[in-house]
């Protein structure tokens, strides 16, 4: 295994509008970074890229030391492992994890001994004699990854592998190829539109949009600290309420901020006072999470408390999810299910200033993104 490096990687199919643009980005030795962005964004461009399935249009791909940026493919020693598992029907778990070293005319005894150790890897000692078309999706998908891993590839590249498997098979999948890569120290890189999928496997995430990386971070960063509006919107179930707002003043006890119709919210000098300066003009956009805005009493000790009629109650087993009329604009809550709320009846919501995400309207960069070491386009790491 080795660690992967794009250096101002641009990929063009015309020459004029790119797929890919300027990317930079490490997967370090040992680690699983997840590509996460909607459909169109570029991250299964910047997996064929990696892989060699397609030619880049400009930059630099570094296998470790290793310039492989006009190698092929084969020359790459990259292992795919696919949604659909492409497995061989006719065969058994072990003669399909075996077929890329038959094909190789790799010794017998070789072969057993590679087979035995990644049988025993994913656990697959009682299907080893099996028929595939026989086992379930999960067991196939291992099946799949086993066959990825036995000629100890540099890079295994996981493509949507959970896309076709039910809730029930995504959530053993997901620990046990998380597993699977820890124990093996395994230089991965995941492609996925599902945040939970990324988040709940991934070391890193790379945060994609129209060709352009956004963020990169961990997931607790990612979730923490959105470096933009484009990744506060798009991690997170339900999305973080974002929130047109106007800067007031920066007052000796904390910045006023104006948020919709007259209502005032006031942030602690520390950190936003110094962050604030970074504004291109006083049109803000405030982000706070759905978990973040919390029931309150009337005069309770929050900064922000308001009395909101629900609009609609949503339901979801052990929360629910209730949209509210606010003077700030919809807000969108999260609360311990089931709640007992009902639609028009009127509650008492409290915001945390600590809790508070403060965007510059312009420029879309989250104004404390300057403290988390995240790469996005416009800000600086």
């Amino acid at each position: 295994m080795v660690a992967v490096e794009l250096k101002n990687v641009s990929k063009s199919y015309d020459g004029k509008t790119f797929a890919i643009e300027g990317l930079n980005l490490q997967c370090e030795y040992g680690e699983m970074l997840a590509l996460l962005g909607p459909s169109g964004c570029g991250k299964s461009t910047t997996l064929k890229l990696i892989a060699g399935i397609e030619r880049i249009s400009g930059g630099q791909i570094m296998f470790g030391a290793r310039d492989v940026s006009q190698l092929d493919t084969a020359s790459r020693n990259v292992a795919m492992v696919f949604e659909d598992y492409a497995l061989y029907p006719h065969l058994s778990v072990f003669e399909n994890i075996a077929f890329p070293l038959r094909v190789r005319s790799t010794l017998h005894s070789d072969i057993d001994r590679a087979v035995g150790r990644v049988i025993d890897l994913l656990e697959l000692q009682e299907v080893r004699d099996a028929n595939v078309r026989k086992l379930s999706g999960g067991a196939q998908q291992r099946v799949s990854i086993g066959r990825a891993l036995v000629r100890e590839p540099d890079l295994i590249m996981f493509d949507e592998p959970l896309s076709h498997m039910d809730a029930a098979q995504k959530v053993g999948l997901r620990s046990e190829i998380a597993r699977l890569q820890k124990a093996a120290k395994l230089t991965s890189v995941l492609v996925t539109h599902d945040q939970t999928e990324a988040i709940s496997m991934a070391d890193r995430i790379a945060v994609m949009d129209k060709g352009v990386l956004q963020q990169v971070a961990t997931p607790a960063e990612i979730y923490a600290r959105p470096a933009n509006l484009f990744v506060a919107s798009f991690i997170g179930e339900p999305p973080m309420n974002l929130l047109e707002a106007q800067l007031l003043e920066v007052r000796s006890e904390g910045v006023a901020i104006a948020i919709g119709q007259g209502v005032e919210l006031l942030l602690p000098l520390q950190p936003y006072g110094a962050a604030i300066h970074r504004a291109s003009s006083n049109k803000l956009v405030v982000g706070v999470r759905p978990e973040h805005v919390r029931l309150a009493q009337k005069n309770g000790h929050h900064a922000l408390v308001m009395t909101t009629p629900i609009v609609v109650v949503e339901t979801r087993g052990d929360h629910d999810v209730l949209q509210l009329r606010s003077p700030m604009g919809r807000l969108v809550m999260e609360v311990n299910g089931p709640s007992g709320f009902a639609q028009g009846q009127l509650v008492n919501v409290a915001i945390d200033p600590h809790d508070v995400h403060v965007f510059d309207a312009q420029t879309t960069c989250n104004l404390l993104a300057g403290v988390t070491g995240v790469v996005t386009r416009g800000a600086q790491t």
